[in-house]
């Protein structure tokens, strides 16, 4: 195995041949906080050190915890938690789950079919449709890759005796909410498993921009849902390179410069009651 080396290391120059070609003058190589994940996890703009959870969200979702040690109980072991080393001799514990992948698939099906539409296009039509119409297991294999993504939420609805979907709209919908209800369930176990409660939820990546699905895991997780910033493993990489030339003191430093220097919006749970109550759709999604 290779020599284990700090984030932030200095651990050479850039070569002068590469340094010729691109026009540039001698450039130190900064070790990065581990991979993308864990570069993203820097640029979480977090105040309160150990009462918040953290989502990188796009075409699959991260959902996990910093933490000072690993979490390596059978517990974990069963709700398949991955510990991977990160920045500041930390480590982040978390699980991987389908992200927007669902969505992105509908709208690519949806494009061979003549109609294009944007992001803020499908957001609205979702912001249309009647909510609670029917739930889907993200993870589920019927959504890995299907040849037609909507009709695989059609069918996943028949065979659950389920309402169907019968517009873009309510087919948008369902797969947010359902995600949203996926990443309370595993904030869920994380906090059991933490032996201590979530306030706050950090959205960070692409799909933190997705306004909708912001507000929906705010509502069914009942958290403060803080999203921002969209390019954060950019950022998280950018801030480790500060902090190994001396320009920044510490991940803490570079957390406080990264709050005041992105668009960072708070969304706080709103209808909590319809997510809960009976045969609502906590109880509902539960059932898979």
């Amino acid at each position: 195995m290779p020599r284990v080396i700090e984030p932030g290391t200095i651990i050479g120059n850039l070569l002068p041949m590469v340094s010729k070609e691109v026009g540039l003058r001698k450039v130190p190589v900064i070790a990065p906080a581990c991979h993308d994940t864990a570069s993203a996890i820097v640029a979480v703009p977090a105040i309160n050190k150990d009462r918040w959870a953290f989502i990188s969200s796009g075409t699959w979702s991260v959902v996990g915890v910093e933490v000072s040690a690993p979490i390596t109980t059978r517990e974990s072991f069963q709700f398949n938690i991955v510990n991977e080393g990160a920045a500041g001799r930390k480590f982040i514990a978390v699980s991987n789950i389908t992200g927007l992948w669902i969505v992105q698939e509908c709208r690519k099906a949806w494009g061979g079919e003549g109609e294009k539409l944007d992001w803020p296009q499908m957001v609205n039509l979702a912001e249309s449709a009647k909510p609670f119409t029917a739930f889907i297991e993200p993870d589920d294999k019927t959504f890995g890759n299907p040849p037609d993504m909507p009709q695989a939420i059609i069918e996943f609805c028949k065979n659950t005796g389920q309402k169907l979907p019968r517009d873009k709209g309510t087919m948008i919908r369902i797969a947010l909410e359902s995600l949203a209800l996926k990443y309370k369930k595993t904030v869920k176990k994380i906090e059991g498993l933490q032996g201590k409660p979530v306030e706050i939820l950090h959205i960070v990546g692409g799909g933190a921009q997705n306004k909708l699905l912001n507000q929906l895991t705010a509502d069914a997780t009942g958290k403060n849902v803080v999203a921002g910033p969209i390019e954060a493993t950019a950022i998280g990489n950018i801030v480790m390179q500060a902090i190994g030339t001396g320009y920044l003191k510490s991940i803490d430093e570079a957390r406080e410069i990264i709050r005041s220097s992105f668009e960072i919006k708070t969304y706080y749970p709103e209808n909590k009651r319809d997510w809960a109550k009976k045969g609502g759709a906590d109880e509902r999604f539960k059932s898979f």
